[in-house]
């Protein structure tokens, strides 16, 4: 080889040692068939390179076929490839970045002025990086020809030829595209995005292939650049899904077109909207009431059905009534749940159990074969531990088959109920921000004891007024500290220790001497709210701007 990068040489020749050429050179002598050498991505890196071994062993290759391949050597290697290999076809979809990386000096300067020119100007260091792509990409419409046989799948989702014009083209965009989207060229690379529908002819909407990130994609969700859903984390994409139950009143479309539910990636039209309060006569009485303070619905992605739970209303007559069942703080046994629950979030659970959102669910499963998500935020991730036990029970699903994912939940049930849930479901996952106080209520014994000299404390202690509070939380605590990073604490032991030090960080911000420290409340306030914590470190955008309502 002539100049190639280092990795995917070392990758090739240890692929040389496990004997691939020889069992190619055994099928061929087997069967006389011709040889097809093809990769996508790293494996349409060393796919040139095998070729190179191949030909020099004297096996005719007949075939040359790669998709979205980074660079795999400089000018010298390029030529002498599309030399021996002058059919040689690469594909390219729109605004794929790997296939300009490394980067060669006129890319570099072209993009030098963006944030990934500028951290790759730092990679490169004294490095002299000269990349050029082996086989001709193919670009795709313009009639015009370079060297080789280059098929690109150009912005209207057409294969176009290679031009110089297009090559500036595609340059320009990409500038364009890192200065504005820049998850999009992360998107691009991915096969279901451009290469199954565009290649193998398949406007269906349902791409045959899988891939790392979460399983089958349906393509229409990756073309539109719009959604954002497919880049971020699953916990992002569940925290937004949780935010835009806040619309709920609106109706079904306000909620797939609410703040942050690009993150989502709802699928239209498929979003039914549950609402529910103490004063109705009847669940299914038409109008709206003044007292709905409970509310949920159950929509689609491509891949999942999400069952998310409002919070607590905050303002207007509807609010009054929701606080006041956030109040209603004694814990109660019941029939439907172990231990003893909140009487206020039960009535909730209850209510919107005859709204008919399990009817819902049990319909899309049915239908979709689809996974179940159940979140909430606030208050409504308090009911949502509520809602997967009477799912489980109720529909006989699985455990295993409900993702649940809490964020900022205060307690719905006490420590019986607690250990029974998280015995039940052991994936279950809560968030929880640096001195939010929500997670910490309604509290149980060793919070109170730790705050019993404070104002609040003093408070809690007249509205308990000698009832035996236990609450716990239930799920697997993930904790973002005040350095904005996720503490996984999985064992008891871990929590145990994180939550002393929690309750001395959270009496320290609210007392203040021996009185409340309104600005201390303000800031836990503030830290419950899904754009100071949760937000930036789990959609991983610490200095973008929150898009869900404050």
């Amino acid at each position: 080889f002539r100049s190639v990068h280092l990795g995917f040489y070392n990758s090739i020749i240890r692929l040389q040692a496990a004997k691939f050429i020889d069992e190619v050179q055994k099928r061929i002598d087997a069967t006389g068939k011709p040889l097809i050498v093809t990769g996508y991505s790293k494996g349409a890196a060393l796919a040139p390179l095998a070729a190179m071994l191949l030909d020099k062993e004297g096996i005719k290759v007949n075939t040359i076929c790669i998709f979205e391949p980074p660079r795999c050597g400089n000018s010298v290697f390029a030529q002498a490839f599309n030399a021996k290999f002058p059919k040689a076809v690469r594909h390219a979809y729109q605004d794929d970045i790997v296939p300009h990386l490394p980067p060669g000096d006129s890319f570099l300067e072209e993009i030098k002025d963006t944030a990934t020119g500028q951290r790759l100007a730092q990679i490169r260091q004294a490095n002299t990086w000269n990349y050029q792509q082996a086989g001709q990409l193919s670009f795709i419409d313009w009639d015009y020809q370079q060297v080789g046989q280059l098929k690109f799948i150009n912005w209207e989702n057409e294969i176009q030829g290679d031009s110089p014009e297009l090559e500036a083209a595609r340059r320009d965009k990409l500038v364009e595209v890192l200065s504005s989207t820049p998850w999009k060229v992360i998107v691009d690379h991915l096969p279901c995005t451009g290469n199954y529908p565009v290649l193998c002819d398949d406007d269906s909407g349902q791409c045959a292939f899988e891939d790392d990130h979460s399983g089958k994609r349906t393509f229409p969700g990756y073309n539109n650049i719009e959604k954002r859903a497919f880049l971020k984390p699953d916990a992002c994409r569940i925290l937004a899904a949780s935010t835009a139950a806040e619309k709920i009143a609106d109706g079904p479309e306000a909620v797939e077109t609410a703040p942050g539910a690009d993150l989502v990636g709802f699928e239209s039209g498929k979003t039914t909207t549950f609402e529910a309060g103490p004063s109705k006569r009847g669940i299914f009485e038409a109008g709206p009431s003044k007292r709905d303070i409970d509310a949920c619905y159950v929509g689609e992605t491509a891949h999942e059905i999400i069952l998310a739970f409002r919070g607590t209303i905050v303002s207007d007559e509807v609010g009054f009534w929701d606080w006041a069942n956030n109040l209603l703080v004694t814990a109660v046994p019941t029939l439907e749940f172990p231990g003893k629950v909140h009487v206020g979030f039960y009535g909730s659970i209850m209510r919107l159990q005859g709204a008919g959102f399990i009817d819902e669910v049990q319909a899309r499963i049915e239908a979709t074969g689809k996974k179940l998500v159940v979140t909430g935020y606030s208050k409504g991730a308090a009911l949502a531990p509520l809602a997967a036990i009477l799912l489980k029970d109720e529909l006989d699903i699985r455990p295993e088959e409900i993702t649940i994912r809490l964020f900022e939940p205060p307690r719905c049930g006490n420590s019986k109920f607690s250990r029974k849930f998280n015995e039940t479901f052991p994936e279950a996952v809560r968030y929880a921000y640096r001195d939010d106080i929500v997670p910490h209520l309604p509290p149980g014994n060793s919070f109170l004891e730790a705050i019993k000299d404070t104002a609040t404390g003093k408070r809690l202690a007249q509205i308990r007024q000698g009832n035996a509070w236990d609450y716990q939380q239930v799920g697997k605590l993930m904790y973002i500290d005040r350095n904005h990073v996720i503490q996984d604490v999985p064992s008891p032991e871990a929590q145990a220790k994180l939550e002393k030090k929690r309750l001395e960080d959270l009496k320290e911000l609210l007392e203040d001497d021996g009185g409340l420290s309104w600005l201390g409340l303000l800031q836990s306030i503030q830290d419950h709210l899904p754009c100071t914590g949760n937000y930036p470190v789990l959609c991983e955008d610490p200095d973008g701007d929150c898009p869900f309502d404050a």
